[in-house]
């Protein structure tokens, strides 16, 4: 149907992959209406991942977790950001009882929220949040964030990534709990990083961690102390390449202060 084809076009760098997608053609047809005009693929996309969330239960975990990825993998990170809004509105974090009723989703959520740290997106992240608590009328608090990286099992480089994220928040009241988060998180990875068994964060963890603390501007002596801190682990000879700039900055000033080499 032409006007079908107008509604859900491929992602540029799949070609006829709307055709590959019946549920999402379904879901299409629905918001459309027969004869209908150009209907907004943003709409229908988010419009999915949605039903996707709110429909997820132990007996479809596999086939919706699998729907979810094939999403984000056609048209981009924005499918899985809006997935990871709608799984934070759907659980109550701060309750025990009611999570262990929501493992499946609290399951999803863990690994969506996992691949968006990985992807370098946490600074997309004070949006989503921002979302999900209006739907559900929450109001964002430090406890709350704490509740979400608890439930979610994040790692301590993760939850400093997470919170730092939320801490861009363009909402005043987001931001703000955000930074008080984020203060607490730096200072349990200090202090785990001042045990030597402690194992070191990815070294992509470290460097966007340091970078969006250096964005961020409100954190400066804290991202100081966690750049010696992880400085006082590597050596100039093991740190990885990815962190050399930022936490070796005095040895390119030392190669450009030596004399030039003497032509024999």
């Amino acid at each position: 149907l032409p006007w079908l084809r107008r509604a859900l076009p491929p992602p540029p760098h799949v070609r006829g992959a709307a055709h590959s997608h019946p549920s999402l053609l379904a879901r299409a047809r629905g918001l459309a209406g027969e004869g209908a005009g150009m209907v907004a693929f943003s709409t229908v996309l988010f419009s999915q991942v949605r039903y996707l969330c709110t429909t997820l239960t132990k007996k479809n975990l596999k086939s919706h977790a699998a729907e979810l990825a094939h999403l984000a993998r056609l048209y981009g990170e924005d499918a899985r950001l809006h997935a990871v809004a709608c799984l934070l509105e759907e659980l109550d974090l701060q309750s025990e009882a009611k999570l262990q009723k929501e493992q499946h989703r609290l399951q999803v959520l863990s690994e969506e929220l996992a691949r968006l740290l990985a992807a370098g997106r946490a600074g997309s992240l004070g949006a989503v949040v921002e979302q999900a608590a209006a739907a559900a009328g929450l109001a964002v608090s430090a406890a709350w964030l704490e509740a979400a990286a608890s439930a979610t099992r994040l790692d301590a480089g993760q939850q400093v990534l997470f919170a730092t994220g939320v801490a861009f928040s363009a909402n005043a009241e987001v931001a703000a709990a955000g930074k008080t988060y984020l203060r607490t998180r730096l200072r349990a990875l200090l202090d785990a990083l001042g045990t030597e068994a402690q194992p070191l964060p990815p070294p992509e963890t470290s460097h966007a961690a340091l970078t969006a603390l250096e964005d961020l501007g409100t954190c400066g002596e804290e991202r100081a102390e966690l750049a010696r801190a992880l400085a006082a682990r590597y050596t100039e000879l093991d740190c990885p390449l990815l962190l050399m700039p930022l936490l070796f900055t005095g040895l390119d000033q030392e190669f450009n202060a030596r004399p030039p080499a003497q032509a024999p």
